[in-house]
């Protein structure tokens, strides 16, 4: 592909228009969900904006550089592909837009070493289990405690700040591995295969082992295949899916050795990536079908269990309040809405809750956090109201770094002695021991 910003800009973006259609309605559908445009309320910030830019630069009418900073602030969420009446394909769009620009624009400097630090970080085992150990030391010792009570959390950046209190409490870094194989409880329904993901596994791996379990009770042998690795979706979100395509041909290599029928994922935003890797691969005629099929297999962990109508044979405290923050992939993407609530409804001793504003970001998207920490926290500090205004003493969700987000943003508003982040997985095997 040539360069974007001179004659070529009309020919990536003939090409996007020529797989995706672009041509917005104007409905304004897309502006009540947009977490960008109710905070800015201005429609070069909506995703109908963006678009129409889009389509000037397609007409010759605006440089395609004038249009890059309104896609850089789009948080990814999707949730206006979600009630777009026309059905317009906005992650698409989205996807080649970034392409564009990383082409016009890649990044330099602390972006360009911190993107190769993360993206080498999630790859390697060996890194993972560095931060895993990592996040350990600096709880475990301590440490976390005298920086809070020294001040000096109020006096650096945002950004370190907000990582500060996304810093998780790791049960036990030295743990025990996850099984290669777990034999189904009672008559096999069938093999399924545990996609472990990076933050999952680095620091949440408690959450894959409850997966496991779960699986179990539900029936199904598990296998945590080896050779897997990142889903891809960082450097696809950063607009590089070339870097992406690597990661997900490697994949699909190692879960079709697996010969697993169905492909576990207990992260929104992993499961997403996974069910998009035909269009990932769709050029990749080696890879295309292999592709297809793949992503045919995958399921998220609480589709499954609700299809096969899981219920929790212990429960919680009789009116344990519970509220359910969304995953924006899981819901948006995968279109995984009812099922976790179904699930949190049929633990015995919950009272469920529903949250005000569903529909928006809880501000994590990613590297968006960090890279827009006060667009970021703005987002935090409205999840986290409605939080506390639900009554719930446990808010249950469906995504590690959503989990990481509400966590900092439960410690900043001084309320983590009053409500509990979990992750469903966690909440559902706790509930699922007999009862004393």
């Amino acid at each position: 592909m040539m360069d974007p910003a001179g004659a070529a800009g009309p020919a990536w973006l003939a090409a996007l228009r020529d797989r995706v259609n672009i041509k917005c309605l104007h409905c304004g559908y897309c502006l009540t969900v947009c977490p960008s445009y109710q905070k800015t309320l201005e429609e070069s910030h909506s995703p109908r904006g963006r678009i129409a830019l889009l389509n000037e630069v397609s007409a010759g009418n605006l440089p395609f550089e004038e249009v890059c900073e309104f896609f850089e602030v789009c948080l990814g969420c999707r949730a206006c592909e979600a009630v777009c009446p026309k059905g317009l394909e906005y992650g698409e769009i989205l996807r080649g837009t970034r392409e564009a620009m990383r082409r016009v624009a890649p990044p330099r400097g602390w972006r360009r070493a911190a993107e190769a630090i993360l993206m080498a970080s999630v790859r390697s085992p060996t890194a993972r289990a560095a931060a895993r150990w990592g996040a350990w030391f600096y709880r475990a010792t301590g440490i976390a405690w005298l920086v809070e009570r020294s001040g000096l959390i109020g006096k650096v950046p945002l950004q370190v700040a907000l990582a500060h209190a996304m810093v998780p409490f790791i049960r036990a870094p030295f743990g025990r591995k996850l099984p290669a194989r777990r034999r189904p409880i009672g008559p096999p329904k069938g093999r399924a295969a545990l996609f472990r993901g990076c933050i999952q596994d680095a620091f949440f791996r408690q959450t894959n082992a409850a997966t496991i379990e779960l699986l179990a009770q539900a029936g199904y042998e598990v296998i945590v295949p080896a050779g897997q690795t990142c889903c891809g979706a960082l450097p696809d979100h950063a607009g590089d899916p070339e870097a992406a395509a690597v990661l997900a041909r490697r994949n699909i290599a190692a879960f079709d050795r697996s010969g697993a029928e169905l492909i576990v994922t207990n992260s929104g935003t992993c499961g997403a990536t996974l069910k998009e890797y035909s269009a990932l691969l769709r050029t990749d005629l080696a890879w295309a079908s292999r592709a297809t099929a793949f992503q045919g297999k995958v399921r998220d962990l609480y589709e499954l269990l609700e299809g096969e109508a899981f219920t929790p044979r212990g429960g919680l405290p009789t009116n344990t309040v519970v509220t359910y923050s969304d995953s924006c992939h899981l819901a948006n993407v995968q279109k995984v809405r009812e099922q976790p609530r179904a699930l949190i409804r049929r633990i015995p001793g919950v009272r469920y809750v529903e949250l005000e504003g569903i529909q928006f970001c809880c501000g994590f998207a990613g590297t968006f956090c960090m890279s827009h920490p006060d667009a970021s926290l703005r987002l935090l500090e409205q999840k986290v109201k409605a939080i506390e205004a639900s009554g719930a003493s446990i808010v249950a969700t469906g995504h590690p770094g959503c989990f990481l987000q509400l966590q900092a943003g439960l410690h900043r508003a001084g309320l983590p002695d009053r409500i509990r982040v979990v992750q469903l997985a966690d909440l559902l095997w706790d509930a699922a021991q007999p009862s004393a």
